[in-house]
């Protein structure tokens, strides 16, 4: 008998495979429609498909778990409404998906990269903007909920002053909002135009949206906590110095400051992660939690405290020096 290993080829491709499919069936709206039992020929033309497509489809989502059939057609199982039709769902991940594929296609020219050493050249259109939003504001609610807590238990006041570095679809934003913190988001111009308006940011009291680059400065402080969520991936340490150095000119006395990220040796992904980072960014990369503490030491933080979120995000925490 051979010994098993955690690479299992085969498996790993039927894995990607059922994902794509998944994925499909999503951007298509199959999936949307099966929240009672209908057969292929209904979802078929209630969604312009092939009717053989779509049967061949079904057969292999039940397959995977992830419909069964019953009397009268398909339906999601349990699985299948908790991972890809639930937003509320602690498991739900399908708004990740379509920017996952989007992203996929990279990897097929990784031997380009590994022999330039540069990015892969990509448009940035406004659907494709609008997908990643919607990714990034598909966290997991014990993610957000943890993060917000762990920052706020270190900040010098029960209601600081939160500047969201990079501050996404303002998932984190709200989350503080809701624990009476006012707010300033810094995104990128093209970024707060989409959120002001697709996601109703720019009517949410105690929210400012600032449009600018973090490289090239951060909003006027002084601010009792400053968020690094999903930021410091994209640098590389002398950025990731140069930036920590602006959050500590922001940041009032005894302010906190919290890095949520993949961390190497402790955060599940994050070695393949930093795969994606060579193909999509100029430096990025995926750093161990020890050189990020050392970073922040640096730029005059101290009493650095790491906890994790999930399997896959943890969070550093450090004061600035009085």
């Amino acid at each position: 008998m051979s010994e098993s290993h955690p690479f299992d080829a085969w498996s790993l491709r039927e894995a990607a495979e059922a994902l794509l499919l998944v994925t499909a069936a999503l951007e298509t709206g199959l999936l949307q429609l099966l929240e009672r039992e209908r057969t292929p020929e209904d979802l078929a033309a209630k969604r312009a498909l092939d009717r053989r497509a779509v049967a061949i489809c079904l057969g292999a989502l039940e397959e995977v778990g992830v419909v069964e059939r019953g009397r009268r057609g398909y339906r999601l199982t349990a699985f299948g409404l908790a991972r890809f039709a639930d937003p509320a769902a602690p498991a739900y991940v399908a708004a990740d998906l379509p920017l996952w594929r989007a992203n996929l296609r990279g990897w097929l020219f990784l031997e380009e990269v590994l022999r330039s050493g540069r990015p892969l050249a990509v448009d940035d259109p406004p659907e494709l903007r609008g997908r990643l939003c919607r990714s990034l504001d598909a966290k997991p609610a014990a993610r957000v909920a943890g993060l917000v807590e762990g920052l706020l238990a270190r900040a010098p006041a029960p209601r600081p002053h939160v500047l969201d570095v990079g501050g996404g679809a303002g998932t984190y934003a709200r989350a503080f909002l809701e624990r009476g913190c006012r707010v300033t988001l810094l995104e990128r111009p093209e970024t707060i135009r989409h959120l002001a308006e697709a996601f109703g940011l720019g009517r949410l009291e105690g929210l400012s949206l600032v449009g600018g680059d973090f490289h090239e400065g951060l909003p006027a402080g002084p601010f009792g906590a400053v968020l690094l969520a999903d930021v410091i991936h994209e640098l590389s340490p002398a950025e990731a110095r140069a930036l920590l150095a602006r959050v500590a000119e922001a940041a009032a006395p005894a302010a906190v400051v919290g890095i949520a990220d993949l961390f190497r040796g402790r955060s599940s992904g994050a070695a393949f992660f930093a795969v994606s980072l060579l193909l999509y960014t100029k430096a990025g990369n995926t750093y161990a939690e020890g050189e990020v503490v050392e970073w922040l030491v640096g730029a005059g933080f101290a009493d650095p405290l790491v906890e994790d979120l999930d399997a896959g995000h943890a969070l550093v925490t450090a004061r600035r020096r009085s």
